[in-house]
């Protein structure tokens, strides 16, 4: 497809020696994306799905998945086990050869460990559980992470792109123009001044092309480095998706980890008491005068007091859960006002390209008059080539007002929570 053709005729000369140039404002081959023209770029044929996960594969949040699977399952596994923590052995001999010397001997072998409180083994499940939980979740939000970085990737670039064609072709319509005040000048048209003026208006544009082919440049470098591709994806439209706050990666993220606090400060209550303790053992007893005697040996310790310095671990982690608590809280509140925002932006998006449009139309018709009053020489170059210079600057805006209404939508679904995966 084509966009439409805008030309000009102007004539010069005399009667017996006339000549014509034609300006075409718009001869740029292009593609129509859901309704939206927009110039052709490089090679078409990505998609967001395959570079999504080139981009994944370079956020370091990944470890986060691994790290977090292996505290659910070392939780579940302590919470599993019959005992509540480390076992240790004793051996213990006695014997009187430094005092009476009756030949007095004492074997004793044991071992100690912790027993579970009550509700304690419950805990540590459940927290194993909170983790797990986090840990599936941490995919969702590595996809919305890398859906943010891609999404900005993408419309910089392509608003890039069309900026340098859009500069790239008035360049060489500021050229032809040049070539022709020329030409008038040659043939005693035209003075002089024309061609001077025309010649500052080549070399302002060169420099605006510079400036987007820089920008451009850098925008590719960057797009290059995230996604290790030039191309971008060939569908860039995105349908506007709405979904409950309480589906948001981020608000589930910080629910689970409310949830894992939480868990946290209920094993800390619990562990203001110090866990029983039971010893099971043998003990040898032989001397001089008795034949050996084997006997069987079991003791349960069971502390008394509460652990003081326990109390402070409760505090301490009473205070965790509610700096999450606070932090969820003010989350949802700048999520909602970012949705709102992001809907204000998509309407104020739609306007601008609206009054994009008329302003073009109206360019359109002033370029066209200012080209046929100065074939007439009822106007100077300085005015052609201003009103031309409009026209270009309308003709841009409009094209990236249709791709910021896009980029809009796509801002949108990010505060959203929809990831492009």
């Amino acid at each position: 497809m084509v966009l439409n053709t805008y030309k000009w005729s102007i004539t010069t000369g005399d009667k017996t020696m006339k000549k014509r140039i034609h300006f075409s404002f718009s001869p740029l081959r292009t593609l129509v994306l859901g309704g939206l023209i927009l110039t052709s770029p490089l090679a078409l044929a990505q998609n967001y799905a395959h570079l999504m996960e080139t981009v994944i594969s370079k956020l370091p949040e990944q470890k986060n998945t691994a790290a977090l699977q292996e505290l659910a399952n070392t939780n579940r596994q302590a919470a599993d086990s019959w005992i509540a923590g480390d076992v240790d052995i004793t051996i213990r001999h006695e014997n009187d050869g430094a005092t009476g010397n009756q030949g007095y001997q004492s074997w004793e072998v044991g071992a100690g460990f912790p027993i579970w409180l009550s509700g304690q083994s419950d805990a540590k499940q459940k927290l194993g559980q909170d983790y797990a939980r986090m840990s599936e979740n941490q995919q969702s939000l590595v996809d919305l992470r890398a859906s943010k970085i891609l999404r900005g990737l993408v419309w910089q670039l392509k608003k890039a792109k069309v900026t340098v064609e859009f500069n790239r072709k008035n360049l060489e319509q500021t050229q032809a123009l040049q070539h022709l005040v020329s030409q008038r000048v040659d043939a005693g048209e035209s003075p002089k001044f024309d061609l001077l003026v025309a010649q500052q208006s080549v070399l302002k544009v060169q420099r605006q092309l510079a400036l987007a082919d820089q920008a451009y440049q850098s925008a590719l470098e960057n797009y290059r480095a995230w996604t290790g591709s030039d191309e971008i994806p060939e569908d860039l439209a995105e349908t506007q998706h709405s979904q409950d706050l309480s589906v948001h990666p981020e608000i589930v993220a910080l629910r689970e980890q409310l949830a894992v606090a939480g868990t946290k400060l209920e094993l800390a209550r619990i562990n203001r008491k110090q866990n029983p303790h039971l010893y099971v053992g043998g003990k040898t007893d032989k001397s001089n005068q008795m034949a050996d005697n084997t006997m069987l040996v079991a003791q349960v310790s069971v502390p008394l007091g509460i652990n003081k310095q326990s109390s402070v671990a409760v505090s301490e982690q009473n205070r965790a859960t509610v700096q999450l608590q606070v932090a969820l809280e003010k989350a949802e509140q700048s999520l909602k006002i970012a949705q709102k925002n992001a809907q204000i932006k998509i309407d104020q998006a739609l306007k601008t390209r609206q009054l994009s449009e008329e302003q073009l139309k109206l360019s359109e018709q002033t370029v066209g008059l200012a080209t046929n009053a100065y074939q007439q020489g009822e106007t100077s170059i300085q005015i052609l080539l201003q009103m031309k210079q409009q026209f270009f600057e309308n003709k841009l805006n409009y094209q990236l007002s249709k791709l910021d209404y896009l980029q809009a939508i796509a801002d949108y679904n990010q505060t959203q929570g929809v990831s492009l995966k």
